[in-house]
């Protein structure tokens, strides 16, 4: 350093020491500004002078949303999952009624506002329709996925709301027999468009192609998720549009927010707007997304995952926090043996180090009959699979239920090898 650029005198005693950090609130980016409640859920986002509010439930579910565009409130069901969105624009007072309801019909549909409703297979999205008095502006989406994930594979769209069943009181008690939900006889309707999901290495929707091959839709992305459509006039007259972002995300237009399940994401800034449901047991920043967004997906808004293709939803119950790789000591032993096959030379694909399982599907394409091995390493063109499994007393011999699970995955891979290793004591 030069002599000129050295203080004259010593610095003064620090009387006060530095502040702690006492949480990890994004309370400012950029020109935003953030304020939390005391539960750590976002109140208000203040955007170049523009307010935005947020409303909670007691189980910290987002409900409402307002900023001087328009106002939308969100509905739940028992799990958790979001069955119902209805948002309307902020009308100005006008000359008259007939001029006031023009008005509306042309703000809403400039910020697509409307009466939206979801319906769910387990955990991902498998239907959603806007109602309106309006035939042009109805719709109805169906969504479909590769076996056992969120990632999309096609979409069908109908000019149509969906035909809901009314269901009685049953003030004089219930009877499966006069339930009209089990007697009601669906009919199958027609489709007016169908559209195939191109989707990159993370399973994110790059391009939706329509029934002539054609690019009716297509999204570029910044790292964190935030994304620019482009849509043709023929998916426009069509119907055809794309929601669906990262894995288990649904984009809102009112908010800007990604819908991820347990949570809503922020692709603005790459952060939850809500403390994790699991606490520290989906890492130690609780409002983050994946340390990586290139290589790592959160399909449930709970815990990081592998970026696979194959990263898998099991659908059968609630996530666990720690994962289908078992408890803290399994996954040590699970690492400790994927360190010692990469140190002879293997490649890691799945299920070591953090990666995530693979999955492969049961013999018709679904979670019926599925496996998921412990560690999937290659070299070369061999395949070798690793099961850490349960033994008998001598410590050697695998449980019933161990060799059937291996048996079944050398059924399902039978030219490849797999490895069993038997868990250390207490594992």
């Amino acid at each position: 350093m030069p002599a000129h650029l050295l203080p004259s005198r010593p610095f003064a005693q620090r009387h006060h020491p530095p502040p702690k950090l006492l949480d990890n609130l994004l309370r400012d980016y950029v020109c935003q500004h953030y304020t939390y409640d005391a539960r750590g859920n976002l109140l208000e986002r203040l955007d170049n002078g523009k307010k935005a509010r947020f409303t909670w439930d007691l189980y910290d579910r987002l409900t409402r949303y307002e900023d001087d565009r328009l106002n939308a409130d969100f509905a739940y069901d028992a799990l958790g999952r979001r069955v119902a969105k209805y948002s309307k624009a902020h009308c100005p007072p006008g000359a008259g009624p007939a001029w006031i309801e023009q008005q509306q019909r042309t703000l809403n549909a400039q910020y697509d506002c409307g009466r939206n409703i979801y319906g769910w297979d387990g955990d991902t999205l498998a239907y959603e329709t806007r109602y309106s008095d309006n035939p042009g502006e109805r719709r109805l989406i169906h969504y479909f996925y590769e076996p056992g994930s969120f990632i999309p594979v096609a979409q069908t769209v109908e000019n149509r709301n969906l035909s809901l069943v009314r269901e009685p009181s049953h003030e004089n008690g219930y009877h499966i027999d006069r339930d009209p939900l089990w007697q009601h006889q669906p009919v199958a309707k027609p489709f007016n468009a169908m559209a195939w999901y191109q989707c990159d290495h993370l399973g994110t929707p790059m391009e939706l192609t329509d029934q002539r091959g054609e690019i009716a839709w297509s999204g570029t992305y910044q790292a964190w998720g935030l994304a620019k459509e482009k849509r043709t006039d023929s998916a426009t007259r069509e119907n055809i549009r794309n929601p669906l972002r990262f894995q288990g995300q649904y984009f809102d237009t009112e908010t800007g927010l990604h819908y991820n399940r347990y949570r809503y994401y922020d692709p603005q800034v790459g952060r939850f707007i809500s403390k994790d449901p699991i606490g520290f047991a989906g890492g130690l920043n609780v409002y983050a997304y994946a340390p990586n967004p290139v290589g790592w997906v959160d399909p449930f808004g709970l815990k990081k995952g592998s970026g696979s293709r194959n990263c898998s939803c099991d659908q059968s119950s609630p996530p666990n926090p720690d994962g289908r790789r078992g408890k803290e000591s399994t996954r040590e032993h699970i690492d400790s043996v994927s360190s010692e096959l990469e140190s002879r030379g293997w490649n890691v694909t799945h299920g070591g180090n953090g990666l995530g399982e693979e999955y492969l599907p049961g013999s018709g394409g679904g979670r019926k009959g599925s496996s998921y091995p412990d560690i999937t390493a290659a070299k070369g063109d061999r395949v070798l699979r690793v099961n850490t499994v349960d033994t008998r007393r001598d410590g050697v011999t695998p449980t019933t239920r161990e060799s059937r699970n291996a048996q079944r995955i050398r059924s399902q891979r039978p030219t490849d090898h797999l490895l069993l290793i038997p868990k250390p004591k207490g594992k």
